[in-house]
């Protein structure tokens, strides 16, 4: 029984933390900047195909971004500065068709794909517009990820990664044995 209660209250403790109170715009105080790491499109570590980097003026300012044709990943270098849930921005332009989705563990021992994000759909316009999505999970520390693109030609400026609420560690950790016959 004291198993199963326990099991109970760890669970009960995790949906209060995913609560209507999750969705805070920001983990401090109005005199306060929240955590925020900021990835220049060019700045890129990889690519899983071919892109161009390009160099416009707009409002006085050289801006740089980078236009991606195909499907395909660009791979960065992301510092996180705190363990939390992020609002993750894209600013971008494409096609009608066309969105970005943020893959994190970037060569995890699983081999698994971890998709953070879900597909953003890119606003189709000439001029950039900035998308996002609310609550994707971050560890601390800098992490290898890919911003992959699908469904048509993108064109990406800036990530934004925004903490929205940092990480509070569960009081109690639960450990799972996965040897023997039965995990075999």
């Amino acid at each position: 029984m004291l198993k199963q209660t326990l099991v109970v209250l760890t669970t009960l403790a995790g949906l209060a933390a995913c609560g209507p109170e999750a969705s805070d715009s920001s983990s401090s105080s109005a005199s306060e900047t929240p955590a925020q790491a900021v990835i220049q499109a060019e700045k890129l570590t990889n690519s899983s195909g071919p892109f161009e980097t390009v160099r416009i003026e707009r409002a006085g300012e050289d801006i740089e971004y980078v236009a991606v044709d195909t499907a395909g990943w660009l791979s960065y270098s992301v510092d996180i500065p705190e363990a939390g849930r992020y609002r993750v921005e894209v600013v971008a332009r494409g096609n009608d068709s066309a969105g970005v989705w943020l893959e994190d563990y970037v060569g995890n021992p699983d081999d698994r794909t971890y998709n953070v994000t879900g597909t953003i759909p890119v606003v189709p316009d000439t001029a950039f517009a900035t998308v996002r999505v609310e609550g994707s999970p971050f560890d601390a520390g800098l992490r290898p990820m890919r911003l992959h693109v699908s469904g048509g030609a993108v064109d990406i400026d800036r990530i934004i990664f925004t903490l929205m609420r940092p990480h509070r560690p569960s009081p109690v950790t639960l450990e799972q044995n996965m040897d023997g016959e039965t995990w075999a």
